[in-house]
């Protein structure tokens, strides 16, 4: 993967997390699940970092 690639990969991360359960629900099933799946991951992901720092 480029450095473009990787932009690209990030802004597209960006814009599904700033989707609302109503944009995801208008999404075919497989791209409902993997939008769900990143939430949940980048959720996870921002719980740790805040247990990590309260350490």
């Amino acid at each position: 993967m480029d450095g473009t690639e990787v932009v690209e990969a990030e802004k597209l991360l960006m814009r599904v997390g700033s989707w609302s359960e109503e944009d995801i629900e208008e999404l075919p099933e497989l791209y409902r699940r993997k939008a769900r799946e990143y939430r949940r991951l980048a959720n996870r992901g921002e719980s740790e970092g805040i247990s990590d720092s309260e350490e």
